[in-house]
C-alpha cells in the first residue's frame, strides 16, 4: 500500500547531492539513501493552534503574519517534541529563555516557527545539499519557511511545488507512470 509519505517523496527524483523535506501532519526528511521520520509538524502545529484558539487567537492566520526579521529576532527555544512519537521525545515540549521583557505573544510565535525549521538545520549542515525541495501542505501555506532557509542558507537552492496539485498526487501519479512502463515492457 502506498501512504502520503510515499506519495509525497515519489513526487521528486533526488540526485545524489538533493535532501526533500516533507512538511505535512508528520515531517520527513530525505536524502537519496536515507529517510528520517516522526519529526515534529502539522500535529504539533495542531496542538498549539487548539491552545491559541481556547485563548482567543486565530493561531495559523498570525503565523502568516510572522516575518523573516521576527524570526531572526525571536529570542525563545522551543523543544517541539510534544508526542511521543516524535524523533527526539524525552518527556514532552519545552519552552526555554523567557524572560520578563521579551515574553510577548509575536515572540513566542515567532520562536516556535523558528524552532520548527531549526529542526531541520541539523539535516542541511550534516549532508550539505545543494538543492532542497520543500513539500507538503506546510510551505504552501507558509512559504516564509523557504525565505527563512534562503536567508540562512543563501548558496543552497531551495525548491517547493508551486502548482494547486498536491504532492502526494503529484507521487501517485509517478507511481502509476513507473507501474504501466513496467507493465508494458513486452
Amino acid at each position: 500500500s502506498l501512504g502520503d509519505t510515499e506519495c509525497a517523496l515519489k513526487s521528486i527524483s533526488l540526485n545524489p547531492n538533493e535532501l526533500v523535506i516533507n512538511l505535512g501532519t508528520g515531517s520527513q526528511v530525505a536524502n537519496y539513501s536515507n529517510c528520517f521520520s516522526f519529526i515534529p509538524s502539522g500535529r504539533m502545529f495542531l496542538m498549539f493552534s487548539k491552545f491559541f484558539n481556547s485563548l482567543g487567537k486565530n493561531f495559523f492566520e498570525d503565523l502568516e503574519q510572522v516575518t523573516i526579521s521576527d524570526l531572526i529576532h525571536s529570542t525563545l527555544k522551543c523543544d517541539l517534541n510534544v508526542f511521543q512519537q516524535s524523533h527526539k521525545f524525552k518527556s514532552g515540549g519545552n519552552i526555554i529563555g523567557i524572560l520578563e521583557d521579551y515574553f510577548t505573544y509575536n515572540n513566542l510565535l515567532s520562536s516556535i516557527l523558528k524552532s520548527y525549521i531549526n529542526q531541520y538545520k541539523e539535516y542541511i549542515d550534516v549532508y550539505k545539499p545543494t538543492k532542497v525541495y520543500l513539500i507538503g501542505g506546510i510551505p504552501k501555506n507558509l512559504p516564509l519557511i523557504q525565505s527563512y532557509l534562503k536567508h540562512l542558507y543563501p548558496k543552497i537552492i531551495f525548491d517547493s511545488n508551486n502548482t494547486k496539485y498536491a504532492d502526494t498526487h503529484l507521487g501517485l501519479i509517478n507511481y502509476i507512470k513507473e507501474y504501466e512502463h513496467i507493465n508494458n515492457r513486452g
